[in-house]
């Protein structure tokens, strides 16, 4: 039996003017612009190689690679949509390979090896919260799917601001500094969602440094009543 309770109070309280205090924790050892960057790429990073449309997960280390990184890889706890098992998260060697694939090249004052550990473990945390924000919205439908969602498959789209984010800009709000869409599996049911990431205060006890706006896609009247009853509740408590 799936059962979560949906508290929507805490979800997203963001402030006018959102500091980025994760950057005071990396700047003395690597920079804001390449946490940012890193940050950035981890967020679009995907959970798992296991997709046919993935490459083959490459732990090898880099040629010119200056240290030895970690291959071992943490389980999540979301479960995959037509399997057993839950998404698998890439290894800090992964990661570094993904960067150096992307054209990031290593410089000496850079990052240390714990760096590469710090990032993988926000990564990791993140997508986390993101799954349990979404758990919160799908308590909604406890009755209907009384197992609990899977998630199917999900995308980078930090280019491409949601209708939500760009009205917030209007009204003098930052504009998140990525966003995703995650596609989930309700017991048959294919549900979009919506995740944009704000900058927050990075907590140093579980690595979460977003601030995080999920929200089920306005694709169908069920998800057009959800999000009324959601900001009733909010506007009422």
């Amino acid at each position: 039996m799936f059962v979560i309770q949906h508290n929507f109070r805490d979800t997203l309280p963001i402030t006018k003017n959102v500091n980025a205090h994760f950057g005071s924790f990396f700047l003395n050892s690597i920079g804001w612009l390449f946490c940012k960057y890193s940050v950035l790429m981890c967020f679009s990073w995907p959970l798992s190689f296991d997709c046919k449309d993935m490459p083959p997960p490459n732990q090898t280390p880099a040629p010119d690679q200056p240290f030895k990184l970690s291959v071992s890889r943490e389980e999540s706890n979301i479960p995959r949509h037509g399997a057993e098992k839950n998404w698998v998260y890439p290894s800090e060697q992964m990661f570094w390979n993904a960067m150096l694939r992307k054209g990031w090249r290593w410089r000496d004052d850079d990052l240390a090896p714990h760096d590469m550990t710090d990032i993988i473990k926000i990564h990791n945390q993140n997508n986390e919260q993101a799954w349990q924000e979404i758990l919160k919205w799908e308590a909604l439908h406890a009755r209907e799917c009384p197992c609990g969602p899977t998630l199917k498959r999900f995308g980078g789209k930090a280019k491409e601001f949601s209708p939500r984010a760009r009205v917030r800009h209007w009204m003098g709000y930052e504009l998140p500094f990525d966003r995703h869409d995650w596609i989930i599996d309700r017991c048959g049911k294919e549900v979009r969602y919506v995740i944009d990431y704000y900058d927050g205060e990075l907590n140093r006890e579980n690595y979460q440094f977003s601030i995080l706006d999920v929200r089920p896609a306005f694709d169908s009247l069920d998800a057009v009543w959800d999000r009324m009853k959601v900001a009733w509740w909010r506007w009422t408590s």
